[in-house]
């Protein structure tokens, strides 16, 4: 069975909230802590764009994302527009989801901890405070595992192309290949059509 973080109870609170301490040593099964309050975050399309800039700019107002390792041999779709960019969206069977990342659940947890005013609690719930100069913020997060290795993250909040570059090394890549699902859709892209449509 796959291993989750805590899930966080409805509320208004955007920080994670500890998580109590298993007596079997697991992390109790669970959804993402990801509750905001609806007057002061967006809400969660594939990609939406602040209003008063252009169509393409980099800075976005939000996006809900898993991140996930891809498998060899997971086919592509056919192409779709999204956010105005024409993609090709990956086409997984069921199993390409069950993939897990080389690193451990301490080595990912050690990487995140790295970044600067990134903050992790002991379930794996995690919130970012962007600095400026890696983009746009804050992103809350939340790391799943299964057999003591990373099996994916969720991801929401805007999101850059520099802090997409240090979430994502903290899970391996590049030398792990990763494939994006926006989890609104269910659509899947790879690396470099999610970046595209990011912009």
């Amino acid at each position: 069975m796959f291993k989750f973080g805590r899930a966080k109870p409805a509320g208004t609170r955007t920080r994670p909230v500890p998580a109590r301490k298993e007596t079997n040593g697991n992390r109790k099964a669970g959804g993402p802590r990801l509750a905001t309050q609806a007057a002061s975050r967006p809400s969660y399309l594939v990609v939406s764009r602040n209003a008063d800039r252009q169509p393409h700019s980099a800075e976005l107002t939000a996006v809900h994302v898993s991140i996930h390792r891809r498998a060899g041999g997971v086919p592509y779709g056919a192409p779709r527009t999204l956010a105005g960019r024409q993609v090709r969206p990956l086409a997984p069977a069921p199993g390409h989801f069950a993939e897990l990342f080389d690193v451990t659940w301490e080595q990912v947890s050690a990487a995140l901890t790295a970044l600067p005013s990134l903050d992790i609690e002991p379930d794996g719930a995690f919130s970012w405070s962007v600095p400026a100069a890696l983009g746009p913020g804050p992103i809350d997060g939340q790391l799943y595992e299964h057999r003591e290795r990373l099996w994916r993250v969720e991801i929401k909040g805007p999101l850059g192309p520099r802090s997409l570059d240090a979430l994502l090394a903290a899970a391996g890549w590049p030398d792990v290949p990763v494939m994006l699902q926006l989890v609104p859709q269910g659509i899947v892209l790879d690396e470099v059509a999610f970046r595209h449509v990011l912009g």
